[in-house]
């Protein structure tokens, strides 16, 4: 994976799934989170940084997860962008220097189409307006 913006894309996983009566977006991130939170910052088409905080998902250890307040917002402006960038800084601990970011991007091509397969998203994706 790249440590900067212009990313290829990487071995990781953008995740939307489905449960306990919400939608969830996830990055897979291939490193063991120590922290609660993670710093994320997300870019559309090569568009300025969005910063965020992630929760981080300890049963999976290595994946952070979109705010459930985001997620539809989200999920609209992934399916609309043609690139998405996800970068991941990890919050430094008690004697812990701050991460260097690392960067996934993922190409959105056939994405509306998918999630509109999967039940939970299914109404989301019909208000979708097209790209």
């Amino acid at each position: 994976c790249s440590r900067d913006w212009s990313s290829d894309v990487c071995s990781s996983d953008l995740v939307f799934s489905c449960g306990g009566g919400r939608r969830w977006v996830s990055v897979s991130t291939s490193t063991t989170i120590r922290f609660d939170t993670a710093d994320v910052a997300l870019r559309y088409d090569g568009g300025d940084p969005e910063p965020a905080r992630w929760e981080v998902l300890h049963s999976v250890s290595d994946a952070v997860l979109a705010p459930e307040r985001s997620v539809d917002s989200l999920t609209l402006r992934m399916t609309r962008a043609e690139r998405i960038n996800v970068q991941v800084a990890l919050r430094p601990g008690r004697g812990d220097l701050r991460s260097t970011p690392t960067t996934f991007a993922f190409l959105t091509e056939g994405l509306a189409d998918q999630l509109a397969n999967v039940p939970c998203f299914r109404a989301l994706m019909a208000r979708r307006a097209p790209r």
